[in-house]
């Protein structure tokens, strides 16, 4: 299986559904920054609803609401 970063160089690039996956397996395994910084990552892809959501239910899990609510707010 190739990493993200070895998918964008050769120009395999996962569509918005790829990386909310990504994000969703961050997500499980409690890992916030990993998810944030796949989310950075998003080469053109608008993230979705389903993205933020997973996205702000790490950082109210974690106790980071008011980031959440920053990121929302972008």
């Amino acid at each position: 299986m190739m990493k993200l970063g070895e998918m964008i160089e050769t120009r395999k690039v996962p569509n918005i559904n790829g990386y909310t996956t990504l994000i969703k397996g961050f997500h499980i395994i409690e890992d916030i920054e990993g998810a944030i910084k796949v989310l950075k990552e998003e080469s053109g892809h608008n993230p979705n609803v389903i993205t933020y959501n997973i996205i702000i239910d790490s950082l109210y899990k974690k106790g980071l609401l008011t980031q959440g609510l920053t990121l929302l707010s972008k």
